[in-house]
Order: structure tokens, then sequence, then C-alpha cells
């Protein structure tokens, strides 16, 4: 388990560092990655046009893996992250159910998200 979550905070890391290389290198090469507003990247040279593109008008600023869970070839991180994206600052809060390949590697990857300011409409 410690090595999926080394690598799950490997991927977040590059990320924030914008290391194209440092993203791939956890990645299994026919990997499926699904972003939780539909777009879906499979294999390696889309995620890495992804990235590229991404990177080329974005910045991470955050992206903090808060909890894992674990189940046979799966993991859930629960993460909060920071963007800075066209020059528009966001934030928001997330899962990711990962399924990992028998070497390791990340084979898919599916984001949900939640927005980070909540509110209580039946408070009183």
């Amino acid at each position: 388990m410690r090595l999926r979550e080394e690598r799950i905070r490997r991927y977040m890391e590059a990320w924030q560092n914008a290391d194209e290389e440092a993203a791939v290198s956890v990645l299994s090469a026919d990997v499926c990655i699904t972003e939780s507003y539909g777009p879906v990247y499979e294999g390696v040279s889309q995620v890495r046009q992804w990235f590229r593109s991404w990177c080329g008008v974005g910045q991470v600023l955050g992206w903090d893996a808060l909890r894992f869970w674990h189940h046979g070839d799966e993991t859930i991180v629960k993460w909060h992250f920071r963007c800075s994206y066209q020059g528009v600052e966001s934030s928001l809060n997330g899962l990711s159910l990962i399924r990992f390949a028998p070497g390791g590697q990340i084979a898919a990857m599916e984001e949900y998200q939640a927005k980070t300011e909540l509110c209580k409409p039946y408070a009183t």
C-alpha cells in the first residue's frame, strides 16, 4: 500500500512541478484517465498532450493527498487541489479512484470533485 501512496503522491507532485516525465513515469503505457468533468485521456501519448496543454496556461499551486483507502488492486485518495488556470485561481476537493497494474503502475484513474465552498441551506 505504501508503494501505491508514493506513486500517487509522485504524480501529484509532478503536476505541481510541471514535470511531465515524472508524471508519466508512474503510469502504465495504456493508462486511462477520466477527469471529473468528462474528458478521457487514453494512453501515455494523450496524457502527455493534456499535460503540455494544461501546463501551458495553468499552474498547480497545491495538490494535497488527505486520505487513502485500499481494496484489491484499487486505491481511493481524497485530495484538495488549488490552481491558477488562464489567470484565474480556484480550488476544489476531490476523490480519485485509481486502479493499479500488476507492476505497480497506475492503469486507470477516475476523478470526482466537490466545491470547496460548502453551504448549509437548512442550518439555523
